[in-house]
């Protein structure tokens, strides 16, 4: 027989046979009916409750251990982010500095090769004026001119090809140049040549007398001007179309603003 524990009024316990109920099945017989649960069937054993907190303690790992997959992951991402972004900033960069290496080797080779360019004018300059002495007009024998018009001297050295010379005297382009009978309108002896090296105001004196002296229309100056330049100061040509080349005018303001820009001109 079963039996159960009582407390009693003074706090202790004490144990009292438990009756069974007796059920009487329909054939007759008896059978003894099943008591109250037991204590033990309610205990949990410490086996269980370990277990119970593996898996809670398990179930809390996962969860932080996709906390902290999906954090990496992210700083991952914005690391390569960050990367591309300075690998790109670091390519622009190099990009711009060697635009800018080469802009400036192109300038300085530029003006390193116009340097050599104007130091073989100077050279060339030197050598043509060594090589060809210039004739000074103070030891050319002065004579009277006959048969025109003496203009504002009254006179003029003598020509050589004024009995050899019967028609106009061309240059190398075909250009005919002006004439007065039998006489070459071109000067001879030979006009100075210039190169820059001399102020310009002194060489526009000279070649005022000189033109004054053969009695030079505006277009015989500026052509005679024209062949008689060297160096730096042939290259102001290059800007003047060949009208503006026959005008004396034109060609002594452009040596005026190339070689004295100071002045006013």
């Amino acid at each position: 027989m079963d039996e159960e524990i009582h407390e009693v009024e003074d706090g202790t316990e004490e144990k009292r046979p438990v009756e069974a109920n007796v059920i009487i099945n329909q054939d007759g017989a008896d059978r003894q009916a099943p008591g109250p649960p037991k204590r033990a069937d309610f205990e949990v054993t410490e086996d269980e409750t370990e277990e119970h907190e593996q898996e809670e303690v398990t179930e809390k790992d996962v969860a932080v251990l996709h906390v902290i997959t999906d954090l990496f992951g992210k700083f991952q991402n914005q690391l390569e982010k960050d990367w591309e972004r300075l690998r790109q900033k670091l390519q622009d960069d190099i990009r711009k500095d060697m635009e800018q290496l080469k802009t400036q080797q192109k300038a300085e080779a530029a003006q390193l090769k116009d340097q050599q360019e104007a130091r073989m004018n100077r050279i060339e300059t030197r050598m043509e004026r060594d090589r060809k002495p210039t004739v000074s007009l103070l030891e050319t024998p002065v004579t009277t001119r006959k048969g025109r018009d003496p203009g504002p001297l009254t006179s003029t050295p003598k020509m050589a090809s004024d009995e050899t010379v019967k028609t106009p005297a061309t240059n190398k382009s075909g250009t005919r140049w002006g004439s007065f009978g039998n006489e070459s309108r071109m000067p001879n002896p030979r006009m100075q040549t210039y190169d820059g090296t001399t102020p310009w105001i002194e060489f526009e004196t000279y070649l005022d007398e000189y033109s004054q002296l053969f009695d030079m229309t505006d277009q015989e100056k500026a052509r005679i001007l024209c062949l008689n330049l060297r160096g730096a100061a042939q290259s102001v040509l290059v800007g003047l179309t060949s009208e503006k080349r026959q005008s004396y005018q034109h060609v002594s303001t452009a040596l005026k603003q190339y070689f004295c820009p100071v002045e006013k001109v």
